[in-house]
């Protein structure tokens, strides 16, 4: 459980510094967003919007299981 609560944030600001790793999540409470730190290019990691509808966030894929 320790190590689950290190890779979830709650937060009006996004998480930064070495505890971030790429994987871990993000609920932003200013944008009412969940997200996700992942890479978006060659070595280039950000916070992306899951399941928020947008052209530019993650989709979930129940199908995979």
């Amino acid at each position: 459980l320790e190590q689950l609560a290190d890779q979830n944030f709650r937060s009006a600001s996004a998480p930064t510094g070495v505890q971030v790793a790429e994987g871990d999540t993000w609920y932003d409470t200013d944008d009412d967003q969940f997200k996700i730190y992942r890479e978006v290019s060659s070595n280039v990691y950000s916070w992306v919007p899951l399941v928020v509808g947008t052209d530019d966030s993650d989709t979930l894929d129940g199908g995979s299981y």
